[in-house]
């Protein structure tokens, strides 16, 4: 097991050479397995003749932006628009908002309340959705917290009936 792990072998005997020699062509008769092997070889094959060829061809700074333009963005296979789902939220791309992540997406119910009073949140303001559907971003479904905390209250009390709530977290009392 240690000699292994070194790179060192013992020497195979005559008899083991001729076993590993008569599967050989056992394999190479065997029509299947012989054009997959095949497959491999040339696919391997082929890539050692076209590599310096590729490297050659990469080098080029105009090859290189036009196969970034034609593959970049919505180009792309894989593009999935500027909309796209995290945890739930829905996430729009806007790479200009300045409390964007690191791939420039934001959350939209964030957007839709910014737009609404008219200003860009504090990082520490919350946005509560009425109804717990994360993906309904109606104005009316949504709510604005100064802080996290007063947030989390309003979890605590909504078992809490709906006058009670009113008088003590909203300050406008139900009639």
């Amino acid at each position: 097991m240690g000699n292994k792990s070194r790179g060192i072998r013992k020497p195979m005997s005559d008899e083991t050479k001729q076993k590993i020699g008569k599967k050989a062509k056992e394999r190479w008769a065997n029509p299947k397995l012989k054009a997959k092997y095949r497959k491999v070889l040339f696919t391997k094959d082929i890539i050692k003749r076209n590599s310096e060829r590729v490297k050659h061809i990469w080098k080029d700074p105009k090859f290189r932006e036009n196969f970034i333009k034609k593959t970049s963005g919505q180009n792309n296979h894989r593009w999935c628009g500027d909309r796209r789902m995290h945890k739930g939220y829905i996430l729009i791309r806007m790479p200009s908002h300045p409390f964007s992540g690191s791939f420039g997406f934001v959350r939209e119910h964030r957007l839709v309340m910014e737009k609404h009073i008219g200003r860009y949140l504090k990082p520490n303001e919350v946005i509560h959705h009425k109804n717990h559907i994360k993906t309904d971003n109606r104005i009316e479904n949504l709510e604005l917290f100064e802080t996290h905390s007063k947030h989390m209250r309003t979890h605590k009390h909504l078992k809490v009936s709906p006058k009670k709530y009113a008088t003590r977290y909203l300050s406008v009392p139900l009639n």
